[in-house]
């Protein structure tokens, strides 16, 4: 006997017993027996195909063959098991769009026996329709801030995001259905626009919202704890930081109800003011739409200033030809330095507000001691640096000039001998430089104006005149005389322009000027 309806892999008992014709039977003879197992896997799927969606894919495929029967197909997607079906086809859901994937379908039969994988790699369909514009857009304005609400928008498979303009410019994207934007400048007007934005990129029609912010009306508040350091020629302000609904632009200052400063911080200091002096000061907070508040107020006085500033400091001298330059370094003072004070020999020659000064038109090899005393705001005069020092002298000017030892001689022949042309600073191989040293005359109705050469200090300018010239030279015929000490009191545009009027008519006459120089 063979039995033929058997299953793989299982164990069956088998009896076995004997009857007569009477009916009698046997003890039973008996066996178990495992039939072998199944090892064959079902042919892999045919035609594997898929039919793609924005977000769905539908694989179908063909019926596998196995030696005892399909149980089963498996689907995975990249890899990861995604369904188990027993039928011939899968839909595939909840897809990114415009992506590839690769799917795997294998046949299992009741054994467990997996078949070669149907492979497939397809991707999804691109989204190109954009949302719908977003409606109902409306906006709430204030003075610096505008909030924006819309309602919204649809799309064929989802708006991931809005995105806002102002002014044709990006300012902020939003997974919501209203934004507030703020820091803007108050009474301006702003365009705005509202577009919704898909996953795939796919951007709406703009929705567009002019709208004005409103005016600002309000002032900041009174400027808080308003104070005042005063010194000698200073007063240093000080206060707190006014609130505005906007922003505080600036802070002016008023002395005596003056407008002395403007300013962004929150102090000021007033300098170049007088000592011991009674001053009232205001601050005022301004906004940027000119709005102002009410002032702080107060009342100082500056302190009196009796201290001198310090001695200036390394004071010294580079000599020339007819002048010293002098350099010193900065004298320090409570109150500011307005200047230094120059002395030559005990007179007041010069104030500068600087740290160097060159005395000019200095007789040569001369000794002479300078002083130079700072000045502060307050008109204190500090000690002296004193320095004695001579400008180049006669013999020295002659050996730069390769003539040493010609003290009387005229080397250039020029109408005036070296002696007078070092006094007066003149070139001794020049004889052209000379010609400078002559009288212009200038009729001029009933007089005659006599020009002189420039001035210099030292020596004596004598004006002769006489009808001949033979005996003009004699000192009776002097007729006019300048010194030393006359010229140095001059101005330096005096000195350059100096014009004698003799006065006109009679014999003829003849004019000349006699330089008589300092002999030391």
């Amino acid at each position: 006997m063979v039995n033929k309806v058997l299953f793989f892999g299982v164990a069956y008992n088998f009896a076995v017993t004997a009857f007569d014709a009477t009916g009698n039977t046997s003890p039973a003879a008996t066996i178990t027996l495992t039939t072998p197992p199944d090892t064959s896997a079902p042919s892999s799927p045919g035609g594997l195909t898929g039919s793609r969606q924005l977000t769905s894919i539908q694989l179908s495929w063909s019926a596998s063959s196995d030696n005892i029967g399909v149980d089963s197909y498996r689907i995975r997607r990249n890899g990861a098991i995604i369904g188990t079906v027993q039928t011939l086809g899968f839909h595939d859901t909840g897809l990114s769009v415009n992506t590839p994937y690769q799917y795997e379908v294998t046949a299992i039969d009741d054994a467990g026996n997996i078949s070669a994988a149907a492979l497939l790699t397809i991707s999804t369909l691109p989204d190109l329709a954009p949302p719908a514009s977003p409606e109902n857009l409306a906006g709430t304005p204030d003075v610096t801030t505008v909030s924006l609400t819309w309602s919204a928008s649809t799309d064929n498979i989802a708006v991931e995001f809005y995105k806002i303009l102002r002014g044709g410019f990006d300012i902020a994207t939003v997974q919501g259905l209203n934004y507030l934007d703020t820091g803007l400048a108050p009474a301006t007007l702003h365009d705005y626009q509202v577009i919704a934005v898909d996953s795939s990129g796919n951007l709406s029609t703009a929705a567009l919202l002019p709208i004005t912010t409103l005016v600002d009306l309000s002032p900041p508040s009174i400027p808080a704890n308003f104070t005042a350091d005063p010194g000698q020629s200073t007063a240093l302000l000080t206060w707190s930081a006014s609130n505005d609904n906007v922003a505080v632009d600036r802070y002016q200052i008023r002395r005596n109800s003056q407008v002395v400063a403007t300013v962004q911080g929150l102090f000021f200091n007033d300098t170049g003011l007088d000592t011991n002096t009674q001053y009232t000061y205001e601050v005022v907070a301004w906004d940027d739409a000119d709005n102002s508040s009410e002032p702080a107020s107060l009342t100082t006085s500056t302190t009196s200033d009796n201290q001198p500033p310090s001695i200036p400091g390394s004071l010294s001298g580079d000599p020339d030809y007819h002048s010293v330059a002098l350099s010193w370094t900065a004298s320090t003072d409570s109150s500011p330095i307005t200047g230094y004070q120059i002395r030559r020999n005990g007179t007041i020659i010069a104030t500068v507000p600087g740290l160097v000064f060159t005395n000019i038109d200095l007789p040569g090899g001369v000794a002479q001691n300078y002083e130079v005393r700072a000045i502060d705001a307050a008109g204190n005069l500090s000690l002296p640096a004193s320095l004695t020092i001579s400008s180049i002298e006669f013999d020295d000017w002659l050996d730069d000039h390769g003539l040493a030892g010609q003290t009387a001689a005229d080397s250039d022949n020029g109408g005036l001998d070296n002696l007078t042309e070092f006094q007066l600073g003149l070139d001794p191989l020049d004889p052209a430089d000379d010609l400078t040293f002559r009288l212009e005359c200038v009729p001029q109705g009933a007089v005659v104006a006599i020009h002189y050469p420039d001035l210099k200090p030292f020596g004596h300018f004598h004006l002769h005149m006489s009808s001949s010239l033979q005996d003009i030279s004699n000192p009776v015929n002097r007729i006019h005389t300048l010194t030393p000490a006359q010229i140095e009191a001059m101005a330096p545009a005096a000195r350059n322009g100096y014009v004698v009027e003799v006065p006109a008519g009679g014999a003829r006459a003849f004019f000349t000027l006699v330089f008589e120089p300092l002999v030391d």
